[in-house]
């Protein structure tokens, strides 16, 4: 039997008794009394809700962790951005625009940049039929992931410079381009650069995942 109605409270069920009502006074007053076996349940039902809390939290974030695609996202996010920032102005109208519309237009197309490199990533898992292979990639995995990502990036803004994409965009004059195919040259490089990097990241985390987890 427990202490008082704000000690806590004790519910018959399917499964036995649940503790749905607890606060730290029942603790206080079976303690008080020598009475360890009350004193223990009471601050244990005092500090369950918080352990599961826990408990869900953590095992949330090691089944989202254990996620390559994850992984991926994350850092494409982190990498793409300040890219997208710093080549900004080689758009028409970004270097006058004002700083909120530059910010939010550099938001979404590092979104975009995201989805890319996963699509990217699912293309050479589909071909290799090999879901981790960004986590320890072989050159030839490394090179169609490049491949891939410069390919669709290409599309997209020869589509996107001629009106026939999602939105439209077109290059100011500092805008180094292509000829024959008139597509921007600072997209190209950053789907030559931040893959690999990107690449990097991932295996030098995997690398600590397994260290970590050889000592535990």
């Amino acid at each position: 039997m427990l202490f008082g109605a704000r000690a806590a409270r004790a519910q018959i069920g399917k499964c036995g008794v649940r503790i749905v009502a607890f606060s730290s006074d029942g603790f206080e007053r079976a303690a008080k009394m020598g009475d360890k076996v009350k004193a223990r349940l009471v601050s244990f039902a005092y500090d369950l809700p918080l352990t599961n809390m826990n408990h869900a939290a953590t095992r949330f974030y090691r089944a989202l962790n254990a996620l390559p695609e994850f992984d991926l996202a994350v850092f494409a996010l982190l990498l793409n951005f300040p890219w997208e920032v710093l080549q900004a102005p080689l758009f028409k109208g970004m270097a006058v625009a004002p700083h909120a519309t530059v910010i939010g237009a550099c938001v979404q197309a590092t979104f975009g940049d995201m989805v890319i490199m996963l699509l990217a990533h699912a293309s050479v898992a589909v071909v290799t039929r090999r879901r981790l292979w960004i986590l320890a990639p072989s050159r030839l995995e490394v090179v169609g992931f490049v491949a891939i990502g410069l390919g669709i990036t290409a599309l997209i803004e020869w589509l996107a410079t001629r009106g026939y994409w999602f939105q439209s965009w077109s290059y100011s004059p500092g805008m180094p381009v292509i000829p024959g195919i008139e597509v921007g040259l600072s997209p190209l490089i950053q789907w030559t650069i931040v893959p690999l990097v990107t690449l990097w990241f991932l295996c030098r985390q995997s690398v600590h995942v397994r260290v970590g987890a050889g000592r535990t």
